[in-house]
């Protein structure tokens, strides 16, 4: 096959192609390489596009640092000023009290509120945190039980947190369901609980609750004569949804106690809160 040796004089064009500007002549490169060719751009573009990228990153940097810190900023700062525990718990029941309803519908029955809190605190030993969980490790990790002992004594008092949740549902009353196999104080008889209310209008954390830094009792609420198998209501009181009601339950003599194991899975049974709607109409 014959072979065609291109020369400049021959065909200018694969030297370079010309553009004008100015009255100046500038092009882009073909460059002959093993039998192909290929382009070779001005150095003046080369240095630009390597200045533009070079700017482009700097600029991408500069805005992502300044993201980063107004984000930092703005969560140190504390508009409110309100710890996160006494955050309101938004409603999902937004516009129901407009809701149409017949005033001779009877009431709906109540609900029975486990507490979210049942944690003992120890009088002998003040500044120790005594919520511990029940737990027991199995071959897929640490399983944590929901049951709680209930115990009262001498020195040992405990204190219960329940938040009112339900629609309408915002008459309550402490009820107690004693279990037949509770332990009770030595002598047999009745062991008498006071109930007092504590100032805490928020979500309390187990891990954190001593003797000494316990919310401070606000009134005697109730006295109640505690038994095996005994079933026990106090007087109702106003429960506004999301409202959180707190209780230290303390022995009224140094010399009497209860013990039992309170679990959620049997229903009815423990201590809880129970909920009654609130009679309404719609004039």
């Amino acid at each position: 096959m014959p072979t065609h040796n291109c020369s400049r004089s021959q065909h200018p064009w694969l030297q370079y192609a010309l553009s004008s500007s100015n009255d100046s002549r500038t092009g882009i490169f073909l460059i002959k390489s093993g039998g192909h060719f290929f382009t070779s751009y001005p150095i003046g573009r080369q240095v630009y596009t390597a200045w533009l990228t070079v700017s482009l990153a700097v600029a991408s940097l500069i805005c992502s640092v300044a993201i980063l810190v107004y984000i930092h900023s703005q969560s140190a700062i504390s508009h409110y000023g309100t710890p996160a525990g006494r955050l309101e718990f938004v409603s999902q029941y937004i516009g129901l009290d407009r809701a149409i309803r017949d005033p001779e519908s009877p009431p709906l029955r109540p609900i029975l509120n486990y507490p979210l809190l049942i944690s003992p605190i120890n009088a002998s030993d003040p500044d120790k945190a005594m919520n511990h969980p029940r737990k027991w490790k199995s071959s897929f990790g640490m399983v944590y039980l929901q049951e709680r002992h209930f115990a009262v004594s001498g020195s040992v008092s405990m204190i219960l947190q329940f938040r009112a949740g339900d629609f309408r549902f915002e008459e309550c009353a402490i009820i107690a369901s004693i279990p037949e196999s509770a332990s009770l104080s030595a002598s047999g008889r009745a062991t008498t609980l006071e109930i007092w209310r504590l100032e805490a209008a928020e979500m309390l954390r187990a891990e954190e609750i001593t003797w000494n830094n316990r919310p401070r009792r606000s009134a005697l609420f109730a006295h109640w004569d505690v038994q095996r198998g005994s079933k026990l209501e106090s007087n109702r009181f106003n429960c506004s949804w999301g409202s959180f009601h707190t209780f230290e339950f303390v022995a009224a003599a140094s010399d009497s106690s209860v013990l039992f194991l309170q679990d959620p899975t049997e229903h009815g049974k423990g201590i809880l809160i129970k909920q009654y709607e609130r009679s309404y109409n719609n004039n």
